[in-house]
């Protein structure tokens, strides 16, 4: 005999995926089975019930490009940042990386493993499929982790407070938010 639960009315909003249109797949009645085959697609998508959002505001879940690697950060994230240094530049391609940091107690891997990469003193991990940086550590007994913002399943749900690093910034960057500004790491900020 095949089991369902009741799931309610639920919507699952792809968020992972800029390019899909963000239409809602509506269920009503799900099998056990496939709620926890699928638990991984799930877990990537916000899950919003009639209207009002369920998921817990201090837990905060992402993952790679390609789904190989997924997360979870619970608890407030803090310093976050928008880091110019040309070591963030480099290991993402990109012209600065947004990053929240958590207790390193309070961010775990679910699926997957990363692979890390030291590099002068300091520990970042990437997906080893498709590359996507994920994460910073000051060294490697560090407290905290930082995380990248642009991972996060609904990276909205943070605010950059700052600019780091600016004096590594590229040159063709103009910064017209009217965040403050550190010409190296901020004094609160452990990296």
């Amino acid at each position: 005999m095949n089991r369902f639960i009741e799931i309610g009315c639920l919507e699952f909003h792809p968020n992972s995926f800029a390019k899909r249109s963000y239409s809602s797949l509506i269920l009503r009645r799900a099998s056990v089975a496939f709620v926890e085959s699928f638990r991984h697609v799930v877990n990537s998508y916000q899950v919003r019930r009639l209207g009002k959002t369920s998921m817990n505001s201090s837990i905060i879940v992402g993952g790679c490009l390609c789904g190989s690697i997924r997360y979870e950060a619970t608890g407030e994230a803090y310093n976050i940042t928008h880091c110019h240094c040309l070591d963030c530049r480099r290991s993402s391609g990109a012209a600065f990386v947004t990053w929240a940091s958590f207790g390193r107690s309070a961010f775990r891997f679910t699926t997957g493993q990363p692979r890390e990469l030291p590099w002068a003193g300091r520990l970042r991990s990437f997906c080893p499929d498709c590359g996507t940086p994920l994460t910073f550590l000051a060294g490697p007994d560090a407290d905290e982790v930082d995380v990248t913002v642009s991972s996060f399943d609904q990276p909205t749900v943070v605010t950059p407070a700052d600019h780091a690093w600016v004096e590594d910034r590229l040159p063709w960057i103009r910064l017209a938010d009217n965040l403050p500004t550190y010409r190296q790491k901020r004094q609160t900020h452990a990296a």
